[in-house]
This record gives structure tokens, C-alpha cells and sequence, in this order.
């Protein structure tokens, strides 16, 4: 549909549009069938779940669905591990489990969800050919493209395919009309075709993983809701309790999907988990007559939808550019699972685009059109991993709609960090940790939820940014970086300046109504504009704005603040006063944790720089490695300072100008510290360095 801007206009447009699809037998029988959700058969598992709870665990795992299960099973088949609890507050896979679409994807936007999907997919298939049900059918995936940089696009992920062993090609609109024949190939300009890839059922899955679970020792409790999450002094996990009574244990996982948020809140401290639910519909049809059974998995990301087959009939669903976050009012408490109320109007996205990709849907009637919650993180990717403000609470959620997709993989990389202590494998990009507190805000997720969920079906070009939950942190010199012409990025809620536009200097453009990176693979229009910062920082000198950067202090009576960080760090920090020392601290394995500048303002108290996406993780990492019973006060101060780098080779002239002190290399050299008077400013903590190389001063200003 086109553009309408008049509500009158819209309605009639709509009301129109819905006798149009009336006509074609579409949406005659929505009105017929009353129940929201499809009938499922309802499958007894009492056998192998109990009434009453035991008195002590290993661990607990709070929800019930594809991805606790997985979590179960793989502790007791991997490590052994049969003292471990799991917690259902109506009944195993009753959730969104029960109704997903169950499709089963390998390419993913990032090599660790990639990685997740794959063994997600053969751990199915190895279940399957045990005899195990788990309604894996490997029928393919067909992309399609719209767009000549959705082909783009397309070619990116068949290069990344082949470094990650993934089979896949690029189809021309006829051979894939040639894969599936229903489908109308005007406007289409290719098309990725993913052998590998196939279907589930999320419910046979959950109850085939719980099954194994129980068979292997695992107790699985039904209808018991968590209440509270109890721990020590030392915030460190040591019970649960529940509407059937405590379970004392030494591990909690939260899996409750999108109820994960609010399980979080029940610990003290509280554990922060940045989720928030939007609207997801499922539209089944009745049976269709003739229908292939080995459908591949059809995704016209330019058209926002997916379609599989299922029992005979169609499946369907989709994510819409513009998504619909539920009300704060609906997220009080966590409840069983209810369905939400059909919405036609927010589907109609996605029905429209149906119908002119797949015309005989006009000739299909609908059994029902689903509407339930599916939860989303702020960069719609997976939350995974211990918590940090309790120790040995461990979140593994955020499945944005695809749970059985990563379910698998999920299920093994959180067991495994369970049990070794950290994850064997670099999960970096789904780790909990790369966000803040004001993630958790509600009302910032609500904002952020608009925009989140279509990002699955968005084409993603180079440094992309987000559009909603901006300007919620940000240095005191914005202002005057903005009126200069500054264009914005974000990174851990700060503002930071990508470019200058001198044409705008001057005007106050909104977000919307500038676009930072620009909707294109090859030369941005910003490049040319970074020619004179550039020729700036190389010849003469520049002024960068470092404030977000991770600024942590650490204290202590004595030496221990020494000791701590000689531990932790790989080059030696047992420097002068005013030294500072560029090193790493490593993981017992060798890799890396936090990469940092240290900085000895005093025998017994250091200043950290990280960079800014380390603002959650290095406190973290400081705080898990203190000694039992230590003084050492780790503390973050990267809001009480405003950082200016002064870069270039006339950075020692320009600030020698600025103050009453000696700025030579001989009396300030490199990698060490003063306070100084800048202009009228007294006391500026300058550093000698840039973290870039060049050179230059930054500048931390209270």
C-alpha cells in the first residue's frame, strides 16, 4: 500500500483493502473460528514431572520452555550434572514454545549466533535419528531480494558462508521459482538458496529435551512460580524460593523468557536484564490440498515475511519495519502465558506483501490468526551469561522470536560455563555485559521496541545506527559539538561524534532528520567530510571528545590495590606515581578480558581507561577477582569527568599556550601524568598519551 498520511484516508484505504481480501476468501473465516490459538493436542508429561520440590539443588533453572530444557539436558548428558532442578510455572513448553514457527537457520549475523544456530540444527537431526521427536525436516531456506543491495547483501553472506562451512547459493528469479513454484517472481532480483537450513517443532523439542533430561536424572516441577532469588553478603546465589517452597542451591538460571526482566528484580541486587516483548503474529491456515510438504522455508526479507509448510497447511509470520510493544501495564507480574488479541491492522504489513508474493494464499482460508509476546533484547541479539551483580546467576533468554533456532547451542554454551566457570568459546556479541542499568529502563526499551524486532528483515549496511533511545547520555560539550555541525553515533548510550558537517554548522538537526551512516555498501557522502579532520589530526591539531571512555578508580588502604592489578594484568604496573602503562588483562586461558590504560595516581590508588564498551565487563572482571574479605574499592567514575583529547603535532604548542606549566617532553614525557591549569581551569588531569599512537594530551576535566 502506498504512503497515506489522513487517518480518514487510511481507514477507508484499509477498510477497502480488508473487502478486497473478503473477496478472495482470505479473512472470511477469521470471524468463524473464536480461539486465538491453534488446537494443539495436549501431550501428558507427568510422568516425568513431580509434584514436590526438593529441598536442595545444584542448580535451579527458572522457565520451562525450549531453552531451559536445553539447558537441563545438557548439564546432565555433558557434564553429568543430575542434581539440577527445573521450574515451570504452568507447564513445560506451554509458552511461546508451543506456538513458534519453529524455523531453523544457519547464517546469522554474527559468527557466535551462527555457531549457536549449527549446532542447534545437528543436535535436532541427531535427535531425530535416535527416533526422538523433535519435528526437524531439512527442506532448505529460499531468501528472497528485492533490491540490488538486498543482493548485496546476499553476496556478503554467501563469502561469510563459505568461512563458516555453510552451504548456500545465489539463485536468479527463475531457478528459485524453479525451488518453489507458488511463488510470484515480479520484482524479484535473485534469491539465497541454504541447502542446510529447515524446520522444527519448538513443542516436541521442549518435551523431547525434557524427557532426556528426566531420563538422565534431571527434576522437572510444574506449576511452581519463583518468587525470589536469595543470596549471601557476598551476592552470591544460595536459594530460591518458590509458591511450593525453598530450593537452597548454589546456581540460577533464568530462562523465562519474556518474563526474564521481571525474574531479575527478585534478587537483591537486583539483576538487570534488558528485554521487553512485542507483539508476534502467527497466521494458520486451514489444510491445503496439494500443498508440498518439502517447502523450502520462503523469507522475503523486503517484504517483512516468512512462510513454511506445517501439517499440511501454511504457517506464517513476519516482523514489521514498525513493531508494537505491549503496554507496561500487561508486564506487573509473571502469569501464565495468555494469548494477546488478533490485530489485523498491525498484520496487514505482512498479509499485503503475502498475497503479492504468494497470490493462491487469496484462495486459502485462515484457521486462525496467533498474536503472543515474544521478547527482544536493545540490539536484537541473544543475553547470555553470568550476571554481573550475582555471582552464579546466569541468564540465558533474549531468543527474539527464534528460540528453537539457537535453543541448542544456547542450552550447551550456558552448561558449560555453569560448570567450568567461564565459556569455552568467544560469545563476546550475546555476552549480558556489553550493557548498563539504563538498558533495563522500560521506558527506553518500549521506545527501542518500534525499531528492534525489523531489524531481523533489515538490510544490514556497514556501522548502522539505531533511531530510538538516543540522547540519554551525553558529554557537557554536546551542545557545542552539535551547533559545530557533529553528526552522532551511540555506543553504551553515549553520543559520541562521528563526523562534522560544516554545511549544518550552525542549525540543529534531529536524528531523523540526518542520516548518520547512510543506506549504502560503497562510498558514504560523510567520507570527503573526514578529509579535513583527518589532515587535521596528521599536520596540525585536532580536539577529540574521549568522555565516554570507561574511567574506573581502584583504592585501597594498603598495597592490595598493587596486588590486585599485578595479578590481573599482563604488564607490570608497579610503576612510579604519575606512570601510566598500557596492558591487558587475561583469562586463565590467555584471552583477553579487558584491554586498558592503568594510571598510578598514588601508592595505593589507580585510575583504569578502557574503551567504552567495556563499561560493565571490566568492573565485573575487578570485582569477581578480589580476594575474599578485600578493602579494595573498585569504583566507576566515567560520568564525573569530561575527557578532551588534544591530537596532532601541534597538540604540545597549542596546550603550552593554555597553561603556566612546563609541557616539554623532558619535564612531561610520555605515558605519565600531571594536573595542571588549562586557561582558567585548575587542576585538569592530563595524561600523555592518546590510545591511538599520535601524538597528542587527554584532558579529564571534573
Amino acid at each position: 500500500m502506498k504512503n497515506i498520511t489522513s487517518s480518514k484516508l487510511y481507514k477507508h484505504a484499509w477498510n477497502h483493502y480488508k473487502k478486497h481480501l473478503s473477496d478472495n476468501s482470505l479473512l472470511k473465516s477469521s470471524a468463524k473460528y473464536s480461539n486465538f490459538w491453534p488446537a494443539t493436542e495436549e501431550i501428558s508429561v507427568n510422568e516425568f514431572c513431580v509434584k514436590e520440590i526438593p529441598k536442595q539443588a545444584q542448580v535451579v533453572i527458572c522457565g520451562g520452555g525450549v531453552v531451559g530444557s536445553s539447558v537441563a539436558y545438557h548439564l546432565a548428558r555433558d557434564f553429568g550434572w543430575k542434581d539440577v532442578v527445573l521450574l515451570e510455572q504452568s507447564c513445560l513448553g506451554g509458552s511461546t514454545s508451543k506456538y513458534g514457527a519453529g524455523l531453523l537457520g544457519q547464517i546469522k549475523p554474527t559468527a557466535v549466533e551462527t555457531k549457536l544456530c549449527q549446532y542447534s540444527i545437528e543436535l535436532y537431526k541427531s535427535l531425530a535419528d535416535e527416533g526422538l521427536n523433535t519435528g526437524w525436516k531439512g527442506c532448505g531456506s529460499l531468501s528472497l531480494a528485492r533490491t540490488s543491495d538486498r543482493m548485496t547483501y546476499f553476496r556478503h553472506i554467501a563469502a561469510s558462508a563459505v568461512a563458516r562451512n555453510i552451504e548456500c547459493h545465489l539463485l536468479t528469479p527463475a531457478e528459485a521459482l524453479s525451488k518453489c513454484p507458488i511463488l510470484n517472481t515480479e520484482m524479484l532480483k535473485g534469491a539465497l538458496w541454504i541447502p542446510g537450513d529447515g524446520v522444527g517443532d519448538p513443542f516436541d523439542a521442549t518435551l523431547t529435551l525434557a524427557s532426556e533430561a528426566a531420563r538422565l536424572g534431571v527434576t522437572f516441577v510444574e506449576n511452581c512460580s519463583v518468587q525470589k532469588i536469595l543470596t549471601n553478603d557476598k551476592h552470591e546465589v544460595r536459594g530460591v524460593e518458590t509458591n511450593k517452597g525453598l530450593i537452597t542451591c548454589e546456581y540460577f538460571v533464568n530462562s523465562a523468557g519474556h518474563w526474564a526482566n521481571h525474574i531479575g528484580r527478585m534478587s537483591y541486587p537486583r539483576v538487570k536484564v534488558p528485554l521487553y516483548p512485542c507483539e508476534h503474529h502467527y497466521l494458520h491456515t486451514m489444510p491445503v490440498e496439494g500443498i508440498d510438504p518439502n517447502m523450502p522455508v520462503i523469507r522475503d526479507y523486503d517484504g517483512y515475511f516468512y512462510i513454511r509448510e506445517k501439517n499440511g497447511s501454511y504457517l506464517a509470520g513476519g516482523f514489521e519495519p514498525i513493531s508494537k510493544p505491549l503496554d507496561l501495564k500487561e508486564m506487573e507480574y509473571p502469569t501464565s502465558f495468555k494469548p494477546l488479541a488478533e490485530d489485523w491492522d498491525q498484520f496487514h504489513t505482512l498479509l499485503e506483501q503475502m498475497l503479492f508474493r504468494i497470490p493462491l494464499l487469496g484462495r486459502v482460508e485462515v484457521e486462525s490468526l496467533c498474536n503472543g509476546p515474544e521478547s527482544f533484547s536493545p540490539d536484537c541479539k541473544l543475553l547470555l551469561g553470568e550476571a554481573p551483580e550475582v555471582k552464579n546467576y546466569f541468564v540465558a533468554t533474549g531468543m527474539k522470536a527464534t528460540g528453537m533456532e539457537s535453543a541448542g547451542g544456547v542450552g550447551k554454551v550456558t552448561a558449560d560455563w555453569i560448570v567450568n566457570g567461564e565459556p569455552r568459546m568467544n560469545l563476546w556479541d550475546v555476552d549480558i555485559r556489553r550493557f548498563l542499568g539504563l538498558h533495563n529502563n522500560p521506558l527506553f526499551l518500549r521506545d527501542r521496541m518500534v525499531e528492534v524486532p525489523g531489524l531481523h528483515y533489515k538490510v544490514r549496511y556497514p556501522s548502522s545506527e539505531f533511531r530510538t533511545g538516543r540522547n540519554i547520555r551525553m558529554s557537557p560539550i554536546y551542545p557545542r559539538l552539535k551547533a559545530a555541525g557533529a553528526m552522532f553515533s551511540q555506543s553504551m548510550g553515549y553520543e559520541r561524534p562521528c563526523y562534522f558537517r560544516t554545511d549544518m554548522a550552525g542549525s540543529d538537526p534531529s536524528e531523523t532528520e540526518v542520516e548518520v551512516n547512510p543506506t549504502t555498501f560503497y562510498k558514504p557522502p560523510w567520507f570527503d567530510y573526514l578529509e579535513s579532520e583527518y589532515m587535521a589530526c596528521r599536520r596540525k591539531v585536532a580536539l577529540l571528545d574521549y568522555s565516554s571512555f570507561t574511567k574506573l578508580e581502584v583504592w585501597s588502604p594498603g598495597r592490595e590495590a598493587l596486588d590486585l592489578l599485578q595479578y590481573l594484568c599482563s604488564n607490570n604496573v608497579d610503576i612510579p606515581k604519575n606512570a601510566m602503562v598500557h596492558t591487558g588483562m587475561q583469562n586463565k586461558y590467555g584471552g583477553y578480558e579487558n584491554d586498558c590504560s592503568v594510571a598510578r595516581m598514588d601508592y595505593n590508588r589507580f585510575m583504569i581507561i578502557s574503551p567504552t564498551i567495556q563499561q560493565t565487563r571490566c568492573q565485573a572482571w575487578l570485582r569477581r577477582n578480589l580476594p575474599p574479605d578485600s578493602p579494595v574499592l573498585v569504583t566507576d567514575i566515567t560520568s564525573l569527568y569530561t575527557a578532551i583529547c588534544l591530537m596532532g603535532p601541534l597538540a604540545q604548542s597549542v596546550l603550552s599556550d593554555l597553561t603556566d606549566s612546563s609541557v616539554s617532553y623532558k619535564e612531561f614525557p610520555f605515558f605519565t601524568y600531571k594536573e595542571l591549569n588549562v586557561g582558567l581551569a585548575n587542576k585538569i588531569k592530563t595524561f600523555h598519551q592518546t590510545h591511538t599512537g599520535e601524538l597528542g594530551y587527554v584532558l579529564y576535566i571534573p
